[in-house]
């Protein structure tokens, strides 16, 4: 996830906590804080020194019709001198004019209401999903770790003006726990805020368990269901259904949908309820305070089937594969999607967008713009299929048949990572913040491999996904316009904010939860920036071949999965190799342990 941070924010913040940061260390807060949002000319002090980085331009369409491929990176020996592939010459994608809706094939869709999808107690089949997956990735379904994973119907109609939405939803629950539970916990996301004024907006009913009428309470202040289970054995299965309603809050209300009135965008984000990830680390059911500081939340892998009716003009983007639709007589559309194994469910509406896709072998990269912002909805499509090809080799290969770009009107951010999906704030498609567009979309797309298929604790152990994909974007430079350019933006996002926030005495630790930052601009140095830069470190220490070797196995070995410390710490270890598992223990425990500077390790 990307912030943003305007001017006054950051003076205000800087002011209220009584840091008084000195020419040099705001300087390099600033160039940091690119990744995280605009910061304006005005905000950055006259004298400081200026980084010049070259703006993207959109190459010419070539001739051929399908995208072709960069070669394949061949990492160096290692050693702490080792150096990546030098840039290669950048092949541009074809981009293709993607029609905005899916073919009318009703059939499927003639007996299924809007309303509810009861499918009984039997636990759905997944055929369907394998369409959301590559071909090579259809087995994945029978991994181990994804047998028990929860199923979700959801069928939601928005209403015409884009004011509210009422849904039904259906959560097919295994007790995987290895306990006998006696009560299960939705999360109501977007009820979550505390806020002085706020009106939450969602609203549950005719609540069921195995189809009777089930026993619940709110709890969490207002931020989780909790209902009450009986007592539910090991491997035993529980079918939960209610109903529920959502109120659309207008323009420049809240970040969880986002209604822009200009650009007719409606953002659904955090908009149903949804299962909260049992783990022993939280004694049981994650119950965690409602924060603002970093992301929010934590789910599990899931397979989501979706049944969305929305006014007819309406294009959707969906976090999902589109199977088919149906035409209603009231003017309306109902669009069937199967997501494959993802941990969110997300969509974002608008009758003004438009789409260019292209491809990054047999997943197809679709970027969702205004028209008024073409050319950056297609250096969008350009830059995602640039970033994917590179992680794919370098990392493994990313698996769903399909990803989204998405311009959104986000505020407080500048990029919202989601699983095969990632939206981008408006004011990024501009000329002016071209270089923001492409680090943003090389750290979202990062993050497609570091929460979306290797979850993480995002709120006690915020750094495992979000230093890793800070770092990320470094190889993606590297490897398409070279090593010196790497380096660039490994100062301006990393070293430079890192260094100043030493200079200021702020040097802190970054294996926290996010509730240890009282400010953002901490969180960030620390989690983002000093996070990073272990991953700058493990790799001069060990050497690129290392580097690669670790982000494989840790791909590898949790894809879709809950990874904990000890697993990106062992996977960390196998990268560097035999012999050296304490020289990375020593190189963790300086780097996200302790406050220690930077010295050299």
């Amino acid at each position: 996830m990307n912030r943003i941070i305007q001017k006054s924010n950051i003076e205000y913040r800087i002011s209220k906590i009584g840091f008084r940061v000195g020419l040099a260390g705001l300087c390099c807060l600033l160039l940091s804080l690119v990744a995280c949002g605009e910061v304006s000319p005005a905000a950055t002090p006259t004298n400081t020194p200026q980084v010049n980085f070259p703006t993207p331009t959109l190459a010419p369409r070539p001739t051929k019709p399908s995208f072709s491929p960069v070669p394949t990176i061949t990492p160096s020996p290692g050693g702490r001198n080792g150096t990546t592939t030098p840039a290669v010459k950048l092949p541009t994608p074809t981009l293709t004019p993607r029609p905005t809706q899916p073919p009318n094939t009703t059939g499927s869709l003639a007996s299924l209401p809007w309303q509810a999808y009861r499918a009984g107690t039997k636990r759905p089949n997944l055929a369907e999903h394998e369409k959301a997956m590559l071909p090579a990735f259809k087995s994945d379904l029978n991994l181990p770790q994804l047998q028990n994973a929860p199923i979700y119907n959801i069928a939601v109609m928005v209403d015409p003006d884009n004011t509210q939405a009422t849904a039904s939803e259906q959560l097919f629950y295994t007790n995987d726990t290895g306990q006998t539970l006696d009560s299960l916990y939705l999360w109501l996301w977007a009820n979550a805020p505390t806020e002085v004024g706020y009106q939450p907006p969602l609203t549950v009913a005719n609540i069921r368990l195995n189809g009777k009428s089930a026993t619940w309470t709110l709890a969490n202040n207002g931020a989780q269901l909790k209902i009450n289970l009986g007592q539910l054995a090991p491997n035993a299965q529980a079918v939960i259904e209610l109903d529920f309603s959502l109120k659309i809050p207008p323009a420049g209300r809240y970040e969880y949908f986002k209604y822009d009135a200009a650009s007719q965008i409606l953002s659904l984000t955090f908009w149903y309820p949804q299962l909260a990830i049992y783990d022993p680390a939280y004694g049981g059911w994650d119950t965690h305070e409602f924060n603002q500081q970093g992301d929010i939340t934590n789910s599990r892998t899931s397979f989501f089937n979706l049944w969305l009716t929305v006014p007819t003009e309406q294009i959707p983007v969906i976090n999902g594969k589109i199977l088919d639709y149906k035409a209603n007589p009231d003017d309306s559309r109902t669009y069937r999607v199967a997501t494959g194994p993802v941990r969110d469910l997300v969509a974002t509406l608008s009758p003004n967008y438009q789409t260019i896709d292209t491809k990054v072998g047999d997943t197809t990269v679709v970027s969702y713009f205004l028209e008024r912002d073409r050319v950056a909805g297609e250096k969008a499509a350009q830059i995602a299929a640039n970033a994917i090809q590179s992680y794919n080799d370098l990392f493994g290969v990313y698996p769903y048949s399909e990803f989204k770009i998405a311009e959104a009107p986000l505020v407080s951010f500048g990029g919202f990572e989601f699983p095969t999906m990632t939206l981008i704030t408006n004011r990024y498609y501009t000329d002016t913040n071209a270089f923001a567009l492409e680090y943003a979309l090389a750290h979202e797309i990062a993050h497609q491999w570091w929460y979306g298929l290797v979850g993480s604790d995002q709120i006690l152990r915020a750094w495992q996904d979000e230093s890793l994909s800070q770092f990320s974007p470094i190889l993606y430079y590297e490897r398409f316009k070279g090593k010196a350019e790497g380096q660039r933006i490994l100062n301006a996002y990393m070293q430079s904010s890192f260094r100043a926030a030493l200079d200021a005495g702020r040097d802190d630790i970054v294996d926290q939860s996010v509730y240890a930052w009282k400010d953002f601009n901490g969180y960030v140095w620390s989690v983002y920036n000093k996070g990073g830069m272990f991953y700058n470190a493990y790799r001069a220490k060990f050497g690129d071949t290392a580097f690669i070797r670790f982000a494989k196995n840790y791909y590898d070995n949790n894809r879709y999965k809950f990874a904990g410390e000890n697993d990106i710490l062992e996977a960390l270890k196998a990268g560097a190799g035999p012999g050296q598992e304490d020289e990375v223990v020593e190189l963790f425990r300086h780097w996200f342990k302790a406050r220690e500077g930077d010295k050299d390790r």
